[in-house]
Order: structure tokens, then C-alpha cells, then sequence
């Protein structure tokens, strides 16, 4: 069997229906209680319905989708303030809880990932280049999740990124990405600096395996970035779109 190279299966129906309609709702192109309706959806994704009802199911476990009498699946309503600051505490216990486990866990190649993420970054911001700097902070950070090995914990936090808190009303501006929550938290080119200089910050606690250092640094980070999404969200409330 040596030398053999055996493909990955295809995803299934629903594994592509669930990825497809996500993707829609996380990006705020389909509106908050808007109706996702199975025979729309199968027939622009080329499955039956059976896969489309399955997926649905699916968004309903992880947050994005209700069900309710008589409209079937509707994209949840935005998240209230108190819900807005639920997501965070439990986001920051969440990431504080394995500082321990990421200093002593993180490799010498997710190290180097991390290192060229933040130099892509520094590059992003010297040419102004906004989505180049978003893919690889948003890098950065998902290599920073997965350090603690711990995949657990890290499914809990992949399950809260569904209830980023602009997430449906980014579809009032068209889509765009960079209006979702973590995006917010870096929308302007001297936010995206402080973010840059956060993140050397930790990944020079972590390149040093300082425990005391990485904490410091991970909770001014994740404090400054809450900070900015609730100033964000408090402009985006002012404008009547909360």
C-alpha cells in the first residue's frame, strides 16, 4: 500500500449545503429573519431538498438559523447588548483558560506560521491593502486557537464565532465582511497597527515560552479588541441599524 495516494471523499450534500448557506449568513448577504427557504436553496445549489432540510438543522444547532410556525428556517434576529456581552466574557474565559496549554503546546512551525502572518500584515498595512491584511490576521488568529491542542475548547470558541454580534447586519451594507464583529475591532489603518503591534506581542511571549508575558499580552489584546466592537456597534446603534 506504500506510495499510494488515496483521495479524500468529496464532501457530502449537506456538508456543502451547510458550508454554502454559513457562509451566506455569516457574511450578512442573507438578512436577519429573512426565510431560507429548502426549495429556493436546493435548486441554486444543484441538491434535492433532503440535504438543504439537514443543513438547516444543522445551522439551528450552532445559533444561526430558528424555527418558527408556519415561516419554517429564518437567519436569527441581531444579538441584543446583554447577549453582545455575554459573547465576549465567554470568549476572553474561553481564550484565558488555555494560556497554559498554548505556551507549552504551540510548535516551532505554527511559531513560524504566526511570525509570516504578522509580517503579511505589516506588508498589508505599508501598501494599504485591506483584504490581504484580514486574511492573514484572521490567520493569525485561527493558528493561535488551534495552539493549545485542545479540540474541545476549540470548537466552543468556533461555535461563539457564530454569534458574532454584526454578523446579520453587515447585510445592510452589502455583505462586506469587514463589518463583522472582529473585523470591527480593526477598522481603520491605526486600529489595524495596534492590532499588528498586539499580536508581535504575543507571538514574542509565545517564541519565548513566557506563560506571564502571554497572558498580559493576550488580555490587552482581547480587551482592546471588545473595546473597539462595542464602539463600533454603538456607531452602527446611533445610525439606527441595531
Amino acid at each position: 500500500m506504500a506510495g499510494i495516494d488515496i483521495p479524500r471523499p468529496p464532501k457530502t450534500d449537506c456538508a456543502y449545503v451547510y458550508d454554502c448557506l454559513r457562509n451566506e449568513i455569516m457574511s450578512g448577504r442573507i438578512s436577519p429573519n429573512e426565510r431560507v427557504v429548502e426549495s429556493y436553496y436546493a435548486e441554486k445549489l444543484g441538491v434535492s431538498r433532503t440535504p438543504v432540510r439537514e443543513a438547516l438543522r444543522l445551522l439551528e444547532r450552532d445559533g444561526l438559523v430558528n424555527f418558527q410556525p408556519k415561516r419554517g428556517a429564518t437567519v436569527r434576529d441581531v444579538l441584543r447588548e446583554d447577549e453582545v456581552e455575554e459573547v465576549f466574557r465567554l470568549r476572553a474565559l474561553l481564550q484565558m483558560s488555555c494560556v497554559k496549554e498554548t505556551v507549552e503546546r504551540i510548535t516551532p512551525g505554527e511559531l513560524a506560521a504566526m511570525a509570516g502572518c504578522n509580517g503579511a500584515c505589516a506588508a498589508a498595512i505599508e501598501a494599504e491593502e485591506v483584504e490581504s491584511f484580514f486574511r492573514n490576521y484572521d490567520k493569525f488568529n485561527k493558528l493561535l486557537l488551534e495552539a493549545s491542542k485542545m479540540p474541545l475548547l476549540h470548537k466552543l470558541l468556533m461555535y461563539l464565532e457564530n454569534f458574532d454580534p454584526i454578523t446579520s447586519i453587515s447585510g445592510l451594507y452589502g455583505g462586506r465582511p469587514d463589518l463583522q464583529v472582529r473585523h470591527i475591532a480593526v477598522s481603520t489603518w491605526k486600529l489595524r497597527r495596534r492590532g499588528l503591534r498586539e499580536h508581535m506581542a504575543i507571538w514574542t511571549a509565545l517564541e519565548q515560552r513566557d506563560e506571564a508575558g502571554y497572558a498580559v499580552a493576550l488580555r490587552i489584546h482581547l480587551t482592546s479588541c471588545d473595546d473597539a466592537c462595542r464602539e463600533g456597534l454603538r456607531m452602527l446603534k446611533e445610525k439606527g441599524y441595531m
